[in-house]
C-alpha cells in the first residue's frame, strides 16, 4: 500500500534548476519504491529522470543525501497536516485516521529502507541534520495535536519526554499493521485498533483528577 506514484514524463526546460531537483527525487522516490535503498544508485536516478549520468551529483551528493532529502520533505509534510488537523475535532479517532495514510506512507515508503541508510549516512552533515529536525517537529506536531483534540474533549495528557515517542510508535505500529494487512489474520479491521489504541492512549496517559 504504497503512497509514491509513478514518475510522469517530464518536459522540464534547460536551466530550470528547481524544475531539474524535483525530477531527480521524483525518479528516486520510485526508484526508491520498486528496488530498495540497497540496489538504489545514482546512474538509474539520472536515467529515471532523463538527464545525464552525473546531472545528480550537480544537486546531491548521494543517494544518502536524496533518501535523507525525500525523508524530510515527508516529515514537513506530515508536520503541517497535524497543524491543520490539531485545530479542529475532539475526538482521537478521528485524528488518527486522519493521519493514517500519511503514517502509512511513511512505513511503506521509508521505513524499511532506515537501517540501510543509517549505515552509510553521516550523522554530521547538514542534510541529516536537518532531517532529525524535521522529525522531531513532526512529533511534535503529533504531541500537540493530540494533547488539543484530548483537551476539547475534557482530557488533558500527562506531561512527558517520552509522550511524543509514545505516540509516534503507536501511529508507526498501526501502520504496520495495515501495510503489511497482518490485521487480517487476527480477523480485525484497522478502525478496531484505532479504537483500542486510543483507548489504552487515554487510560495511561490522561492526568487523573489528583494530578497523577
Amino acid at each position: 500500500m504504497g503512497v509514491t506514484t509513478t514518475t510522469q514524463p517530464t518536459e522540464t526546460k534547460r536551466g530550470d534548476r528547481e524544475g531539474r531537483r524535483r525530477d531527480i527525487l521524483r525518479a528516486a522516490a520510485d526508484l526508491l519504491h520498486t528496488k530498495g535503498y540497497s540496489e538504489l544508485s545514482m546512474r538509474d536516478i539520472a536515467g529515471s529522470a532523463g538527464v545525464s549520468a552525473g546531472t545528480p551529483y550537480s544537486y546531491f551528493a548521494g543517494k544518502e543525501e536524496i533518501f535523507a532529502t525525500l525523508l524530510t520533505q515527508r516529515f514537513e509534510e506530515l508536520a503541517a497536516k497535524l497543524d491543520r488537523l490539531g485545530g479542529t475535532g475532539d475526538r482521537l479517532e478521528d485524528l488518527f485516521m486522519a493521519v493514517a495514510p500519511e503514517f502509512d506512507g511513511l512505513h511503506d515508503d521509508f521505513a524499511q529502507h532506515i537501517t540501510a541508510w543509517l549505515k552509510t549516512s553521516d550523522d554530521s552533515s547538514e542534510i541529516t541534520v536537518r532531517l532529525g529536525e524535521a522529525c522531531e517537529t513532526a512529533m511534535a506536531a503529533l504531541e500537540k495535536a493530540v494533547r488539543l483534540t484530548a483537551g476539547r474533549a475534557g482530557r488533558e495528557l500527562a506531561p512527558g519526554k517520552l509522550t511524543a515517542t509514545l505516540l509516534w510508535s503507536m501511529l508507526m505500529g498501526l501502520a504496520n499493521a495495515r501495510v503489511s494487512g497482518v490485521h487480517r489474520l487476527y480477523g480485525h479491521e484497522p478502525g478496531d485498533l484505532v479504537e483500542l489504541s486510543v483507548a489504552t492512549l487515554l487510560s495511561g496517559l490522561v492526568v487523573n483528577d489528583d494530578g497523577k
